[in-house]
């Protein structure tokens, strides 16, 4: 599966805006104090990301929040 950045979101600063195929790939993607998976085709979606980064996961159509404990957690 994969995870990529929201080519149209306007992130600030290092906040980003993901979507991912599944849920099982939120494991693999980055936080605040680690980098992800590199994914084929991105240069970039594996780098850290600050708190507050959120992921919208295709598969079961929800919305991840990268909280304050940089765990990635249903919204």
């Amino acid at each position: 599966m994969a995870y990529w950045i929201d080519p149209t979101a306007k992130c600030v600063g290092n906040v980003k805006e993901f979507y991912c195929d599944d849920a099982s790939d939120i494991d693999t993607m980055p936080t605040s104090s680690k980098e992800g998976t590199v994914q084929e085709g991105s240069t970039s979606a594996h780098k850290k990301c600050a708190k507050g980064s959120s992921t919208y996961c295709i598969g079961n159509s929800t919305v991840y929040i990268l909280n304050s404990l940089d765990q990635w957690k249903v919204q």
